[in-house]
């Protein structure tokens, strides 16, 4: 791993507003945020989807298909309390990450949004 890479957790940078290695202290802090190693993030979620295969098998059906979302100009604001919401739907997330990755569309940043709603829905729904 390079010198000075992002780690997953609760220690700030200084570039974030907080002197490096500070621990959360449960007060909001201004300019606070969080670093993320990919390869960390990589093998958690390897661990956890081999978890679930191992215990569910291959495919998993979720029952519910709708969601809803907060839109992210609000989602990270914890002073205010959204006011509204919009709505997500699964099969479509999926959908596009499947198109994703027969190269019908390009990769984009934007695929982890899409990920990250099935996933949540996911680890919800499974008991292992």
């Amino acid at each position: 791993m390079m010198a000075g890479a992002p780690t997953i957790g609760h220690k700030a940078a200084t570039a974030c507003g907080r002197r490096a290695g500070a621990v959360f202290t449960g007060v909001i802090e201004e300019n606070a945020c969080v670093e993320v190693n990919i390869d960390k993030l990589r093998a958690v979620a390897n661990a956890l989807l081999s978890h679930v295969e191992s215990h569910r098998g291959n495919a998993v059906t979720l029952s519910e298909d709708y969601y809803w979302d907060v839109p992210a100009a609000v989602r990270y604001d914890p002073y205010e309390k959204p006011k509204e919401h919009t709505l997500g739907q699964l099969s479509d997330d999926m959908a596009e990450l499947t198109r994703m990755i027969n190269g019908e569309r390009p990769i984009i940043g934007y695929g982890l949004v899409w990920l990250a709603a099935i996933l949540r829905r996911l680890g919800e729904a499974v008991e292992c």
